[in-house]
């Protein structure tokens, strides 16, 4: 890595060993790739669509048909609810 990149918030690396691994996430991401969900507008959903990409906080959606929604902006998981 170099010097100038952090290490993800989200998970705890052990380089205590000859080898590094994923010791645990800091924060567990609210929703995977491939999970469907709504949208919260006010008093209304909307969807229910696909989640697309997943990062930090953020998540991108898609239709079942994999166009892309709202043109790929990212969207706040407290946006959003499970399907």
């Amino acid at each position: 890595m170099a010097s100038s990149e952090r290490p993800s918030p989200r998970v705890s690396i052990d380089e205590s060993d000859s080898r590094p691994w994923v010791d645990s996430y800091d924060e567990k991401p609210s929703f995977s790739v491939g999970d469907k969900v709504y949208v919260r507008n006010g008093s209304t959903d909307e969807g229910p669509y696909v989640i697309a990409t997943v990062g930090d906080g953020k998540f991108t959606l898609s239709l079942e048909s994999g166009e892309a929604v709202r043109d790929g902006s990212e969207i706040d998981a407290g946006d959003l609810k499970a399907a």
